[in-house]
């Protein structure tokens, strides 16, 4: 038998990688395999030392026809050291076998591996091959069979498979329909489609989902075996994607050594049909978008900044979110839905922003009043103000969008600016006029007509969430610039702690109708007339360290990650992203 390459891939865990490699030891045909372990280089300073306790160990293996290490010299990330060292030895050897380093084997892990790869070798629609399984009913099951879901728990493709394996989420997000999807999610019963989304957020950077789209994308299956011959022994809370200790996909390890290969390849719908019914027990408290939301028409809601078909991420109670403004807040906001019972959020895969829909769900004057009876929503000074203040010169002409009070604009002058304000709120255009300020209640688009090309500086702190025609907006910005005059821009960023509040009802209509994250600003400006110079993160503020709390304390499990998390608020508060960032943009015409 030729039998494959074993890759074993490796971070900082001593005691998860020695487990791993002494199963994988005992297995049968070890000795004859070859193994090449790809150990990544560490993130900081302080993995410095386990990182390199876990190659001193590498060097000592034995048990192989042959080891090579390769060690990086920096910090690939798990998703990069997986698709570069898989694509490089299946490239030379035709087949591989993949492991990371929290995976136990059966003894006979190997072979199943080996002989599957042999069976299927010329067989285009089998396209992986699966150590592992997931804990459904076993009776009635062949001894092998195939499924659409791939599994990166211990498997094995080829090269031939691996050569249509692609990443490009803001391509790929566009190529489902919506029967493909729900046909992805395994009829809705655990949402995978959701990591294709994170991935083009850039809220997570994996792999394994693209390899399970590539594969269904193309036709192909996946063999998984009855009985698991491996176990995810990560899932205690220490792995990179595993914050959380997570008992769902424990199982047993077989110890059977043959196995009835079937000809014809194709799905098993009797285990789909199980493994359908594993997800739904073990996730249905953390289903929150039914099938029917699922296809909503997702294909006929435009993205406001580019007009392409946009991706559906949730769908939200309307009733709740008025129940909730009316016991907390005692503030009536029924007449702002006009009988609309569900909004949705959307993602524009060519940028990355999350908006709403429908999109004419923003606040009136009357809304923005009741707000501002709320003692904490309007602060006269905050950590942003200070970041624009220190970076604008001395003699610039200033204008603030949404500029309250004009406390900002008032400090301005202080060093010999020019300023001017927009703000629609009468109440508190009045206080600024009252400070001699030049303030105008005018939308955008007309005092852009009035003014072109008259600042040096543009602001808008925590409005551009608020704007539902982000495109008009930004676009009136450049046109009150001076050429290469900035636009700072301030938000909620959505990869800070608020994120862990999904239905957070000041982040959603009538409050915010859209949602920002950092590379959200780094790709708009391939849509706009200016260039991205900065990005600025706002640490923990003082004020936000109770909210903070709330949420990890709703969001985890693991009281041990709940204790570390509020411990280092409290104490590092500045090492923690805040809630706002700063988006730092030049005018590149005219």
């Amino acid at each position: 038998m030729n039998y494959a390459p074993i890759v074993l891939f490796t971070y900082n865990r001593l005691w998860h990688t020695k487990q791993t490699v002494e199963d994988l030891q005992k297995n049968l045909f070890a000795q004859e395999s070859e193994l090449f372990i790809f150990s990544d280089g560490p993130k900081t300073e302080k993995d410095e030392p386990k990182v390199k306790e876990v190659r001193e160990y590498l060097k000592t293996i034995k048990g192989f026809k042959n080891v090579e290490i390769i060690e990086r010299d920096r910090n690939w990330g798990l998703a990069n050291n997986i698709i570069d060292g898989v694509t490089r030895i299946v490239n030379e050897y035709g087949k591989i076998i993949v492991l990371e380093d929290d995976m136990v084997t059966s003894p006979y892990f190997l072979k199943f591996m080996n002989e599957a790869l042999n069976f299927y070798e010329n067989n285009e629609k089998g396209m992986h091959i699966s150590g592992y399984m997931f804990p459904i009913e076993p009776d009635g099951l062949p001894d092998v069979f195939f499924l659409k879901p791939t599994t990166c728990w211990g498997w094995a493709t080829w090269k031939r498979a691996w050569e249509k394996f692609e990443k490009n989420p803001a391509k790929q997000i566009n190529l489902l329909t919506k029967e493909q999807i729900f046909d992805f999610n395994l009829n809705n019963s655990y949402d995978y489609w959701s990591q294709l989304v994170q991935n083009l957020q850039g809220k997570i950077n994996t792999w394994a989902i693209f390899w399970y789209l590539s594969v269904y994308l193309n036709g192909g299956l996946s063999l998984h075996p009855r009985e698991s011959l491996t176990k995810n022994i990560g899932t205690d809370g220490t792995g990179v994607h595993t914050t959380q200790k997570d008992t769902f996909y424990d199982v047993k390890l077989s110890e059977k050594d043959h196995w009835n290969f079937p000809s014809k390849v194709e799905e098993s719908l009797i285990a789909r049909a199980r493994l359908e019914k594993f997800y739904n027990n073990a996730f249905k408290k953390n289903q929150f978008i039914s099938s029917s939301d699922n296809l909503h028409s997702f294909i006929s809601v435009p993205s406001p900044i580019t007009k392409k078909s946009s991706i559906l991420l949730h769908t939200f109670d309307v009733g709740r979110i008025i129940k909730i403004y009316l016991q907390d807040y005692s503030i009536d906001v029924r007449y702002l839905f006009n009988n609309i019972n569900k909004i949705y959020l959307y993602l524009c895969p060519d940028t990355g922003l999350m908006f709403f829909f429908p999109t004419n769900l923003e606040g009136d004057a009357k809304y923005y009043e009741s707000l501002s009876k709320i003692p904490w929503y309007y602060m006269d000074w905050k950590w942003e103000h200070q970041i624009a203040f220190d970076l604008i010169p001395p003699n610039s002409e200033v204008l603030e969008i949404g500029c309250g009070k004009g406390s900002f604009l008032k400090k301005l002058i202080e060093k010999n600016c020019r300023v001017a304000g927009l703000e629609k709120s009468s109440i508190s255009s009045q206080d600024a006029h009252a400070k001699k300020l030049n303030i105008y209640v005018l939308e955008i688009e007309d005092f852009a007509e009035r003014f072109p090309k008259k600042f040096d500086y543009v602001c808008a702190f925590q409005t551009l969430e608020h704007i539902a025609n982000v495109k008009s907006f930004i676009n009136s910005c450049l046109k009150l610039l001076k050429p290469k005059g900035k636009l700072i821009f301030s938000v909620p960023n959505q990869e800070s702690f608020i994120s862990l509040d999904l239905f957070n009802i000041f982040d959603m209509p009538p409050h915010h109708l859209t949602r920002w994250t950092p590379s959200v600003f780094e790709r708009i400006s391939s849509f706009f007339p200016m260039s991205l110079s900065q990005i600025i993160f706002e640490p923990l503020q003082e004020y936000h360290i109770d909210w903070f709390n709330n949420l990890v304390k709703k969001a985890f499990r693991n009281q041990k990650l709940i204790e570390a998390l509020q411990f280092a608020a409290k104490t590092f508060p500045n090492k923690i992203r805040g809630h706002t960032m700063i988006g730092i943009f030049q005018k590149t015409g005219n």
